[in-house]
């Protein structure tokens, strides 16, 4: 009668492997759906609603399965819109205002180091500059451009995105910084009224996610178990946090640019003079000629985004090496962890550590090689050249393949430990109930 009664308990604690997997998986879509900001799409493209709607899966997916990537194109992103603001305070010195109150009137400000630290602040803000009736130029507006927002109608009727370089903005690795066009002004909440209800839904997101993140700390005090699969999906909320911050001040899935009539350009757009890139074949994946074009596979013809020039280069790694690194160290969190067998323990404890290390690893490998190699090629000539050379690129590609190969395992393997949970993880927590999640 006992052992009756405890089933019926266990039965009724409604922590099931569906319901586990039905709650991470909501939190997981959720908060990448949202985290991803698409660009506008070209503007001369007539895409209908099911193919917008490919075209935002087809980001999420990838964000999923290479998230630190999406983080670093982010931050390429984030530093081309900050280098925007500084433009145009460079050219519009009498409509700026320093972002503290006061800081106007100080000597002190007016210093170098002062310049630099209200510039990287001002980066996570978006504020009008000057007080009035014409429209001034915001952080939201830098994005806009970024993101191919703006565009231009030729005499042919085709229309042109105006780039951050047509405006004198330093893109790639070129330094033209003449301006070819006006600034196209236009009011903050033009930009923003272009979509509309999306706080509602980031509301409910947050919600969702912090239910979550609760409801695993929670479990943690009273002695539960947590699955793998909740600290995947942890890792994944984490990660989504870096593409909020980056991305916190650009407008948010807009499908149609805003047309700025009065301005002329009736140069080629650069972005579609660019050859296309030929079809990967086979050989490319066995000599890692893929990784090369990696941003490629995933933007093209997705998002519009200029190369990222060579000063940003440190920024875009440090996002990179750090968000890949923190996403390994949280999956290390389950080492001590209750595996169903010890090789799925190794091969989760193996998998986080590829994924917590490698990042930091393939980026401080090369500058260490590239700092003695001139000693190298001086004692050993052309067999530097030949060998050393040759057996890097060996190893740099052999870690990139082991480091994918560990993110499948983590990403695999937490819905195959669900098979037969244990029953300090199908014990729900009692409060939970009462809050409303999905």
């Amino acid at each position: 009668m006992s052992t009756d009664r405890f089933q019926c308990q266990l039965s009724a604690g409604d922590r099931s492997a569906v319901g586990i997997t039905w709650s991470c998986a909501a939190v997981i879509l959720a908060c990448v759906w949202k985290a991803v900001h698409p660009n506008v799409p070209p503007p001369n493209s007539r895409e209908s609603w099911w193919a917008i709607a490919l075209r935002r899966l087809y980001m999420t997916l990838w964000t999923i399965l290479l998230p630190e990537v999406v983080v670093m194109r982010a931050a390429a992103q984030w530093c081309e819109a900050r280098r925007t603001s500084e433009v145009y305070q460079e050219q519009h010195p009498q409509d700026t205002i320093p972002l503290i109150v006061g800081a106007g009137n100080s000597k002190d400000t007016d210093q170098p180091k002062f310049k630099k630290l209200r510039a990287f602040l001002s980066s996570f803000v978006s504020h009008s500059s000057v007080p009035g009736n014409e429209p001034q130029w915001t952080k939201t507006h830098s994005y806009f451009l970024s993101m191919g927002g703006f565009v231009t109608t030729q005499s042919d009727g085709k229309r042109r995105i105006i780039h951050p370089a047509d405006l004198g903005v330093v893109t790639g690795d070129s330094t033209e910084t003449a301006p070819k066009l006006p600034w196209p002004m236009v009011e903050e909440d033009d930009i923003k009224d272009k979509r509309k209800g999306d706080t509602i839904t980031k509301v409910l997101v947050i919600w969702q996610t912090t239910w979550f993140v609760v409801q695993i700390i929670t479990r943690a005090v009273e002695g539960l178990a947590v699955t793998e699969l909740e600290i995947m999906t942890l890792a994944y909320g984490v990660l989504s946090a870096f593409l909020y911050v980056l991305w916190w001040n650009k407008p948010y899935d807009i499908q149609k640019p805003i047309v700025i009539p009065a301005s002329q350009l009736e140069e080629p757009d650069p972005q579609e003079s660019t050859p296309p890139t030929e079809p990967l074949k086979a050989s490319d994946f066995l000599l890692g000629r893929w990784l090369a074009q990696l941003d490629t596979i995933i933007f093209q013809g997705k998002w519009y985004s200029s190369d990222i020039p060579t000063s940003d280069i440190a920024v875009c790694t440090f996002f990179l090496v750090t968000s890949a690194t923190v996403f390994g160290c949280i999956h290390c969190i389950a080492w001590n962890f209750k595996f169903l067998s010890r090789p799925e323990r190794l091969l989760w404890i193996s998998s986080s550590l590829v994924v917590a290390a490698t990042p930091l690893a393939l980026t401080i490998g090369p500058v260490i090689f590239f700092l003695v190699s001139p000693v190298l090629k001086k004692y050993l000539g052309r067999v530097y050249s030949v060998v050393f050379m040759k057996v890097g690129n060996f190893l740099y590609n052999v870690s990139v393949y082991i480091y994918c190969l560990a993110r499948i395992v983590l990403i695999v393997e937490p819905f195959v430990l669900l098979r037969d949970l244990s029953p300090s993880a199908t014990q729900p927590i009692s409060w939970t109930d009462l809050i409303p999640h999905v």
